[in-house]
């Protein structure tokens, strides 16, 4: 029996994971990769290529010729990312038997609708590219640009890239340069004239960086790795791309600075922001808001991060408003509830001290109670019992009960267990709220 190299130490914590962890708040969490096992390293580094595992190229291997094929046994962790208190963490959770039956079962059934047999479990495929001057990557971009030819409507795994797969394989080195299309052949091809081809070209044709181009970037004191990470960051490409990179490098701002989450800013407004005193993780998250309006926030103490979340419940909140909430010592992950619910902070404060959450309050408003008067019918409310009014309020329960949040997996016919706090919160009940109530859900079902 061949010896199998040890996990990498963060990799073994996720694979000893039998329940969900939450990470702490800014802990960034870097997701495993095939790449990231010794044995996949290794044949990487000897010419192979991780096959995309994505369900649109399942089909890949049952295609690809097998004396260009290889596989390992899949001893990556299986898990779950969910975002934690409003999206401040990041909650892993792994896998269940269930839950890995149930992805395997997508995927065979998608193969199946395009002919194909069920793929054999447990394996992490490799493939190396028919041609040695194209890599697997772009093996796969010219399946895709094949695919129309035959009807299909790309973006998904139907019968037309599966053909297209088969015949795009069977081509020789002089039918696929002949036929390679667009822009991305015509860089393939000016990279060949230089010499520069396969696997070692092909990031910077994905990338969209012809020599000129990526000449131009490293005029510009980038080199190859950081013009491909800025290319891989901002939408924009070409020239005016580089000069949305040189904008942010001028600011000492990387890629990893930028990210999804700047991309789309533009480098200049987010200057005036930084002198004004914003660092950027409140660009990022108030970059939404007029300039004059974030800096109210600001200047309220309200903490960046829940600014949008506010807003979001709702749009004619003022600073000061939020700023009660914290005053008044709200619990942070309930304050968007509250907003959203219409109630202001001292009402909070006051269904709080009496052990009702926000979608329970919204109950007790709508059945005509304040906290005055629905303390002492709270106190006969025996424990595990919901909290919300006795008796027959049909004018209020529109609607009925449902789950939703962190009880996702509760299973239909299960008690609700009201001594959880959780499954208290994620409970949805339809009502009607009284007119001129504030706040994205007033008078939703």
């Amino acid at each position: 029996m061949l010896d199998v190299p040890a996990l990498p130490p963060s990799m073994a914590e996720l694979a000893a994971l039998r329940q969900p962890v939450e990470l702490p708040p800014g802990e960034r969490f870097v997701h495993p990769q095939p790449e990231d096992l010794p044995e996949v390293a290794g044949l990487v580094a000897a010419g192979w290529r991780v096959a995309e595992p994505s369900p649109m190229w399942s089909f890949l291997p049952a295609v690809w010729p097998p004396p260009l094929r290889c596989w390992v046994v899949d001893r990556l962790p299986r898990f779950s990312r969910s975002s934690g208190r409003q999206g401040k963490t990041t909650v892993i959770t792994p896998w269940t038997t269930e839950v890995a039956d149930d992805i395997r079962s997508f995927v065979v059934e998608l193969l199946s609708g395009v002919g194909l047999p069920p793929p054999p479990p447990g394996r992490i495929w490799l493939l190396r590219s028919p041609w040695p001057s194209v890599g697997v990557g772009m093996v796969m971009s010219l399946i895709a640009m094949r695919a129309p030819e035959g009807g299909g409507r790309g973006g998904m795994l139907e019968p037309a890239l599966v053909d297209a797969a088969r015949e795009v394989l069977g081509w020789d080195d002089e039918r696929v340069w002949g036929w390679w299309p667009g822009e991305r052949g015509e860089i393939a091809r000016a990279w060949r004239a230089l010499g520069r081809v396969g696997e070692d070209a092909a990031d910077v044709i994905a990338a969209r960086l012809s020599p000129e181009l990526l000449a131009a970037h490293e005029n510009r004191g980038f080199d190859e790795t950081t013009a491909l990470a800025w290319t891989d960051v901002l939408d924009l490409g070409g020239l005016e791309g580089l000069e949305r990179a040189a904008g942010w490098a001028q600011l000492g701002l990387s890629p990893e600075d930028v990210g999804w989450a700047l991309s789309d800013a533009d480098p200049a407004d987010v200057a005036i922001w930084l002198a004004d005193g914003f660092d950027l993780d409140e660009v990022r998250a108030l970059q939404g808001l007029p300039l004059g309006k974030a800096k109210a926030w600001k200047a309220a103490g309200v903490p960046a991060d829940e600014v949008t979340d506010l807003l979001c419940a709702d749009q004619t909140l003022t600073p000061e408003e939020a700023r009660r909430f914290t005053e008044l010592d709200i619990p942070g992950d309930d304050r968007r509830r509250w907003v959203e619910y219409g109630f202001d902070a001292s009402v909070a404060r006051a269904w709080t001290d009496l052990d009702v959450v926000p979608n329970e309050a919204r109950v007790w408003r709508a059945a005509g109670f304040d906290p005055a008067t629905a303390a002492l019918l709270l106190r006969e409310i025996p424990a595990g019992s919901p909290r919300i009014p006795v008796g027959d309020y049909r004018w209020a329960m529109t609607g009925g009960v449902w789950f939703g949040g962190p009880t996702e997996g509760h299973r239909p016919g299960e008690p609700i267990d009201f001594t959880d706090i959780a499954v208290r919160r994620s409970l949805y009940f339809s009502v009607d709220d009284p007119p001129g109530t504030r706040g994205s859900q007033a008078n939703r079902r």
